[in-house]
């Protein structure tokens, strides 16, 4: 009938924007939840971590063990075994897949979920280290949102994107990065509240 409602979400299963289903779909995968997707999109958009491109002597096919069935292990357990075939691929997965077991209570359509493939357990726990200013540790995906939205190294990419977008700036310059320390001076003389800056 075209009227909507607001209601609470529950806390022990939703924190913030990032957890809302449409944001959840969006950076999943086609099939699954995309962990790899979601990670790099935390490390990329999120924590202004540039990955890079991935080694040009990555084999499409991992050496997987004899009889493996993925359809009986978790998909952190999968990716673990997949990237772990190939040395090349652990530098960059060693921060993209803790990044994105952060999500995984969170399934392809942004539900909750304890448990995937029927009846194997979500593990969704992790820490995310070399990553800007200090380790993200997390037992669940709330703690995980919870980290970041604390983190300062969120909220100085946030900030830069922001400054960016006012600037229109479209990609680092080192006047831009000068204009940005200067950006980061005032909203420090300010309190720390980019809102006081604008409103200044």
């Amino acid at each position: 009938n075209g009227n909507f409602s607001a209601f609470n979400a529950d806390p022990t299963q939703r924190f913030g924007m990032l957890s809302h289903p449409a944001f959840l779909t969006t950076v999943a995968g086609e099939v699954s939840s995309g962990i790899v997707r979601r990670g790099v999109y935390a490390l990329e958009q999120l924590l202004c971590h540039h990955l890079g491109n991935p080694p040009a002597d990555i084999s499409g096919v991992p050496n997987l063990p004899a009889n493996w069935d993925p359809s009986r292990v978790s998909s952190r357990e999968e990716l673990r075994v997949a990237h772990s075939s190939q040395a090349s691929c652990m530098g960059c997965h060693q921060k993209i897949d803790p990044a994105g077991f952060g999500f995984e209570n969170y399934n392809t359509f942004g539900q909750f979920r304890m448990f995937e493939k029927g009846n194997i357990p979500i593990d969704s726990s992790g820490s995310i280290t070399g990553v800007g200013h200090s380790a993200l540790n997390f037992s669940d995906s709330v703690s995980y949102l919870q980290a970041l939205a604390n983190s300062g190294t969120m909220r100085q990419c946030m900030e830069k994107r922001f400054f960016k977008y006012v600037s229109g700036e479209t990609h680092e310059t080192v006047s831009g990065q000068c204009e940005f320390s200067n950006f980061e001076y005032q909203k420090a003389q300010k309190g720390e509240s980019i809102q006081a800056l604008i409103e200044s």
